[in-house]
């Protein structure tokens, strides 16, 4: 059986227009240090730190969950999850730094955890990552916010960098 996006219950369009909904009512903005250099939608968001700018990046690994439950293999999952922020950074031209993932799931399972440290391990040894830092949080609760059926996970995450901004992706560049 192929799995999609859409398969496996990954609607692209309802997802921007939850989206839309989310950022319409999002418009604070802070002026001067911390201020955001880019709006909503973008591989990473900008903070304008002086001469330096932060890059932070989130992600998680989704359907990828659905998939590794169907075949009982966690130890790639991680992979994805670091290579799929690093990616995002790289994307707009910045060295990631540090990465924080949240381990949600109904209930602690050893034989998961134990797998998907293997692939955090593995994506933290990529000649693109292996100079960062990472940290770990565990979150078990039946009814998990982040799950949609008894027994779901995921495996949100955030990248870090902080780079020159002179050295920046300017704001007109196609990735943005």
């Amino acid at each position: 059986m192929n799995m999609t996006y859409s398969r496996s219950g990954v609607d692209i369009s309802k997802e921007n227009k939850a989206i839309k909904a989310l950022s319409n009512h999002l418009t604070f903005k802070r002026k001067g240090m911390g201020a955001p250099l880019i709006g909503i939608g973008h591989y990473a968001g900008l903070i304008d730190l002086g001469e330096f700018a932060l890059a932070i990046t989130t992600d998680g690994i989704g359907s990828k969950a659905l998939i590794a439950n169907a075949i009982k293999r966690w130890d790639t999952v991680g992979i994805d999850c670091i290579a799929m922020n690093v990616n995002d950074l790289l994307a707009i031209g910045a060295e990631p730094l540090a990465f924080v993932d949240y381990i949600a799931m109904s209930y602690p399972n050893e034989k998961i955890t134990e797998q998907i440290g293997i692939g955090l391990q593995r994506g933290a040894e990529s000649p693109l990552w292996a100079r960062s830092q990472r940290g770990s949080w565990t979150a078990a609760r039946k009814g998990n916010v982040w799950q949609t059926r008894d027994g779901e996970s995921d495996l949100p995450s955030e990248c870090y960098s902080l780079y020159l901004y002179s050295s920046l992706f300017h704001i007109n560049h196609p990735c943005f």
